[in-house]
């Protein structure tokens, strides 16, 4: 897998593909994002997201057994909050001011 960069931050991917929510929220920080109205958490319990978050939980393939959502917790570099990209487009369609339209993200 190819580490993606956006801002000065590397977005890690965990072992199946989805992406590490706390890091784009850092790369929003670091584009200029208010840190309070980019919270992962924030993002995470808006009515949209868990509404795509049941959506995708639903139609999901039934030899498919990838979580939208995952939370790794824990110490070092693999804890964190990863999602499919489907949820990463939902955070750049949402107004976060992390523009992803010309990253890798919206191409894969």
């Amino acid at each position: 897998m190819n580490a993606l960069t956006l801002t000065t931050i590397t977005i890690r991917q965990d072992a199946e593909g989805r992406y590490c929510l706390n890091d784009l929220h850092k790369a929003s920080v670091a584009n200029g994002a208010n840190e309070r109205t980019t919270e992962p958490a924030k993002f995470l319990a808006s009515t949209k997201t868990t509404e795509l978050v049941q959506e995708l939980q639903a139609t999901q393939n039934s030899g498919s057994l990838i979580e939208p959502v995952k939370t790794v917790l824990g110490k070092g570099k693999n804890q964190g909050t990863f999602v499919v990209k489907e949820l990463v487009q939902e955070l750049s369609d949402s107004g976060n001011p992390l523009s992803l339209n010309n990253s890798p993200i919206s191409a894969v």
